[in-house]
């Protein structure tokens, strides 16, 4: 069902199963990885501490990738914000709060945070994100419309 909300091109990409085994059988995988990361992380960093809001949503292709399943994008980019240096409170704000302003634009959006009035989207964790920003996929219970979803 998932794959059906792709676009077309990245429906055909997660099919090609030549190019599933060429990208995770790259001998050179670890150290592309390596150079995204020493040439990405810095500039995040920075551009956070110059006050740029940075949110998640990755323009990069994520539903074609090989090697990051569905569903999986925003909690990895999570904590690439964190390994780029921002504070795991502040990486969590990027994919909830500040995301939601920037989707709206208006600085108190309907969702993003947790505040009488505002739609009950949430989700509970079994961990605490800030003492290890990999806990975010150990969800516990998920509310949607304000019902917890059984």
């Amino acid at each position: 069902m998932l794959q059906a909300a792709l676009y077309p091109r990245g429906r055909e990409m997660l099919a090609e199963a030549s190019r599933k085994a060429q990208t995770l059988g790259a001998p050179d995988l670890a150290q592309r990885k390596a150079r995204i990361r020493e040439d990405m992380y810095p500039f995040i960093k920075a551009m956070f501490d110059a006050g740029v809001r940075v949110v998640t949503g990755t323009d990069c292709g994520a539903e074609a990738s090989q090697v990051t399943p569905f569903g999986h994008a925003t909690h990895r980019e999570i904590q690439m914000f964190v390994e780029a240096g921002l504070t795991p409170l502040a990486a969590l704000r990027a994919a909830t709060l500040d995301a939601a302003r920037v989707l709206t634009r208006v600085e108190d959006p309907d969702y993003g945070s947790v505040r009488a009035g505002k739609a009950a989207d949430l989700l509970l964790l079994d961990a605490d994100p800030t003492a290890d920003i990999a806990v975010t996929i150990k969800i516990g219970r998920v509310m949607r419309a304000g019902r917890w979803i059984p």
